[in-house]
């Protein structure tokens, strides 16, 4: 597949962003992205029918089961930060471990709160898991469920968020097609009811990878009903899958 365009293209718009989905993973990945400066655009779904596009994300998705129902689960992860020593010594270089990175990226396509994102230079902070994984995490918000079924309250929670940032979906815009350029994901030809445009994201495309189902069954967690969490974006540093979980420090449990 070749991803180069002689021309630029004649952008309509552009953002640092384009958040892509009905899910809530786009909407939390919008509203990180706010918190952080970013110039966001946040549209309702992707309804492509184009060959390039299907190809690269098949490309991104294959061999991690994609097909398997929506998980409905929200994880917490149990990290503390990590702190980059200073003079003599270097840091030990964190193995790559692939099969590591492919089961996570599984969890991430078929989670409601997961998403894709076409860049991998993920901003944030490591941080190491009680299983010494070594994570990237990018904190927007403290949350408490005050509930036995913390999803749908966090679903909540991003709602309001987003209505206090002025973050608006608009479901009558979908994915056409990704606009490729100088081997990377430049932009996106987006419909709506004014016909096609296409918008430039400086700093790529994030696609839900799931929508909540109609007819969502979900878990019950009653030991978290009150307790506090970071509320995070959270990647493998190599993987350009995220997922939003919940964050404790490793010694919380």
């Amino acid at each position: 597949m070749s991803t180069a365009h002689a021309v630029e293209p004649a952008w309509d718009e552009v953002v640092d962003v384009l958040c892509v989905g009905t899910g809530p993973g786009a909407l939390a990945y919008a509203i990180c992205e706010v918190e952080h400066d970013a110039d966001v655009l946040l549209i309702g779904g992707a309804e492509h029918d184009d060959p390039q596009t299907s190809e690269y994300l098949g490309a991104m998705t294959e061999d991690l089961r994609s097909d398997r129902p929506a998980d409905l689960d929200l994880p917490i992860v149990r990290a503390e930060p990590v702190v980059a020593a200073r003079g003599g010594r270097r840091d030990r270089i964190e193995p790559f471990i692939g099969s590591r990175l492919r089961d996570f990226s599984a969890e991430c396509v078929t989670s409601v709160f997961g998403v894709l994102h076409t860049e991998s230079d993920p901003a944030g902070a490591a941080v190491r898991t009680e299983a010494g994984d070594l994570l990237n995490a990018t904190e927007f918000g403290r949350f408490r469920p005050g509930s036995d079924r913390p999803g749908p309250a966090l679903v909540d929670w991003l709602d309001a968020r987003a209505g206090e940032l002025g973050i608006e979906r608009d479901p009558a815009m979908a994915l056409q097609r990704m606009v490729f350029g100088a081997g990377r994901v430049a932009g996106a030809a987006v419909r709506g009811p004014s016909g096609t445009r296409l918008v430039s994201a400086t700093r790529g495309v994030v696609l839900a990878t799931k929508a909540v189902p109609a007819d969502a069954g979900w878990p019950v967690r009653p030991e978290l009903r009150d307790t506090s969490f970071g509320i995070a974006i959270v990647r493998h540093t190599a993987s350009r899958f995220g997922r939003v979980m919940l964050v404790a420090p490793a010694d919380s449990a």
